[in-house]
């Protein structure tokens, strides 16, 4: 069997490993007999294969997906079996549990079983040799890869420390989601007086922040350094005196093979997080709940677009950040929203003229 592969988190070396070829979505697509979903549910996710990106396949691909339910938009696919796009499926997971879709089911080209996650014997076994391994992993190599501890801290120093740790798991979120690409490396970077508190525990709540998308196993301080090596991902930490405009900054790059992106983020009085620079654009973000986040020409009317839009879908605004390169030039808006927008609501804004991308953010 040739293996294709996307993940945008799984480094170049780490694929080879597993005998993968890394190749763009599109290309997967396009080449693939059988597609098989393997990804959290999360709202960059969602409806992952809808009707674009099915009718992107091969004429009689067959679909897998023993992932999550809502990863594939089911009426499209339910559309394109009945029109033999599609030769078959294979579910276990549902947007709706128990399900909804009759039509689906009920098509003989689709084998539906009963979501059991890690109910079968082959699964409990599974758990049990996985126990087993990580219990001599820490008496033999001392690597507690799912502890339930955190990383060691001074008691003096946690109070100081935990709305930084919260800040940072959130700005590795956030780039998570907003990720283009495929992950190279992940860079922290602590300015000024955040470069005097222990920076370890903060690099790893980044790195939770990251991988808690890519995994359905859990992650955490202690285990998110083996995963990342598991993956082959890159991970520096910098420390800079320099305070600039704040007192103390996080900032967090990703270096992907289609760029570099940072989102920096500091905490206002004593636990108020925010975010204060997205790449070159200055702005005041609260990093919280759902968010969208749009990248467009700076031309009049945009912002009232973007309202009216969300407001014909009823998705309430809670609040908004702008920034600019330059007047006439490119704009970013971050938005709160007191609820997540649906994906044809982020499709219809990526339909209109002058937007660059557009991407859902849920953060905690």
């Amino acid at each position: 069997m040739e293996v294709l592969g996307f993940d945008p988190f799984l480094s170049p070396d780490a694929a080879s490993r597993l005998r993968i070829e890394p190749v763009s979505m599109d290309d997967l697509l396009r080449r693939s007999d059988v597609v098989t979903l393997h990804t959290p549910l999360v709202p960059g996710t969602r409806h992952l294969l809808a009707a674009a990106e099915i009718a992107k396949c091969k004429p009689g691909v067959r679909i897998v997906n023993c992932a999550r339910g809502g990863l594939i938009d089911e009426g499209a696919l339910l559309h394109a079996i009945e029109s033999g796009h599609v030769a078959g499926a294979a579910l276990d997971v549902f947007e709706d549990e128990p399900p909804t879709n009759r039509a689906l089911l009920e098509r003989p080209e689709v084998v539906v079983t009963p979501h059991l996650g890690a109910s079968t014997q082959e699964a409990q076994k599974h758990v049990a040799e996985a126990v087993v391994r990580q219990v001599l992993d820490f008496l033999v190599r001392g690597v507690a890869r799912s502890a339930v501890n955190a990383i060691p801290v001074e008691p003096e120093m946690l109070p100081k420390l935990r709305p930084w740790l919260d800040l940072a798991e959130r700005l590795g979120s956030l780039q998570a989601q907003l990720v283009e690409g495929r992950l190279k490396g992940v860079v922290a970077e602590y300015h000024g007086a955040l470069s005097d508190l222990p920076t370890k525990p903060l690099t790893a709540a980044v790195v939770k922040g990251v991988l808690k998308h890519v995994l359905d196993a859990p992650v955490n301080e202690i285990n998110a350094f083996h995963l990342a090596r598991e993956r082959g991902l890159q991970l520096s930490e910098v420390n800079r005196i320099d305070t600039g405009d704040f007192a103390s900054l996080l900032s967090v790059t990703f270096e992907t093979d289609a760029g570099a992106r940072t989102v920096a983020g500091t905490i206002f009085g004593k636990s108020l997080p925010r975010i204060v620079r997205l790449d070159g654009y200055v702005l005041d973000a609260s990093p919280e709940g759902h968010l969208l986040v749009c990248q467009n020409d700076d031309l009049p009317g945009m912002i009232g677009l973007i309202g009216t839009i969300l407001g014909n879908h009823g998705v309430n605004i809670a609040s908004m950040a702008l920034g600019r390169l330059e007047s006439g030039g490119k704009a970013l808006a971050v938005l709160n929203l007191d609820q997540a927008p649906a994906p044809d609501v982020v499709r219809a804004l990526r339909a209109c003229r002058g937007f660059d991308w557009v991407k859902p953010v849920r953060l905690p």
